[in-house]
């Protein structure tokens, strides 16, 4: 679902329609165009995880939420690294992650076409991905374009609003009445599914040595300007729970300790108040799960 063009005059359309096809590069785009202006104290970056768990707007600073689908732990360093070089008054760098987020690599997926139509427009970096794309060409936005798409974020304050609702981002969950309606049996299913999808990544050790260098830089970035720096392991459901590689929370907390500088690290998962009801699929929050990990989150920023 995206943005109505009768929703402006026709002379004007062609605002919604950058909008709508280059959704993802817009958000991110609106959302170091609004640091620059408002300078928040709080800066959130990761993937769909953190995109979906955190209200930014809700927390007692002003935050801005850097995360996006499929966001790895190199984008995330860009997304730090442009925020800071732009806001002095960063004081809190929250990285929201998976606990496979070390071994996970963007550039090296089938979403690598990312690479090219929301980061390489943004930092000029495709990473790993090779060069040769054929995919879609990416326009730059006009002044107006640019202007219309970072008004209608600061208006919103979220990724989600009139385009984009939070319940249609898993369509074959939703066709099936969504994830609290699913029966026990394909709730567990689901999200064994998902699972043995993330328990892949663990064989990418290549991976996950450039990712501890880069989770590294980042903890040396924050030192460097005086940023708290925290990992937060965002809320899974339990069937997901049960089947993810347990492993990999060792080897995060490992790398971790590893970090000579403070690096602050909390696993929502340990917070025994989430419900089936708080989730729309078996790793993403609903409404409601974004609610409590928003409240829980304000007592650590």
């Amino acid at each position: 679902m995206f943005l109505r063009e009768n929703l402006l005059p026709e002379e004007k359309r062609y605002l919604i329609d950058y909008l709508n096809s280059n959704y993802d590069y817009c958000y991110l785009s609106a959302m170091h165009n609004i640091q620059v202006i408002e300078k928040p104290e709080v800066i959130i970056t990761g993937s769909s995880h953190g995109l979906d768990a955190i209200n930014a707007y809700r927390l007692p600073s002003r935050a801005v939420n850097l995360s996006m689908h499929t966001q790895d732990l190199y984008y995330d360093y860009l997304n730090i690294l442009k925020a800071v070089s732009q806001n002095e008054n960063i004081r809190v760098c929250v990285v929201t992650v998976g606990y496979y987020s070390l071994h996970y690599d963007l550039s090296r997926t089938s979403y690598n076409y990312r690479c090219y139509e929301v980061y390489k427009p943004l930092f000029n970096d495709i990473h790993n991905a090779k060069a040769d794309y054929v995919g879609k060409c990416f326009k730059n936005p006009s002044e107006s374009e640019k202007d219309f798409y970072t008004s209608y974020f600061a208006q919103y304050n979220h990724y989600y609003g009139p385009a984009v609702l939070r319940d249609h981002t898993n369509g074959e969950i939703r066709k099936h009445g969504g994830w609290c309606n699913l029966s026990a049996i394909e709730r567990e299913q689901y999200a064994q599914n998902r699972a043995d999808k993330h328990n892949k990544h663990i064989k990418y050790i290549d991976t996950y040595k450039e990712n501890s260098g880069t989770l590294l830089k980042i903890a040396e970035l924050c030192h460097e300007k005086n940023i708290r720096l925290l990992v937060a392991v965002m809320p899974f459901t339990q069937e997901y729970m049960r089947h993810i590689y347990a492993g990999y929370k060792d080897i995060l907390i490992e790398q971790l300790e590893r970090i000579p500088y403070g690096v602050e690290f909390i696993d929502f998962n340990e917070a025994d108040c989430f419900c089936t009801e708080d989730f729309v699929d078996s790793d993403h929050v609903s409404d409601s799960g974004a609610e409590k990990v928003t409240e829980i989150l304000k007592d650590y920023v």
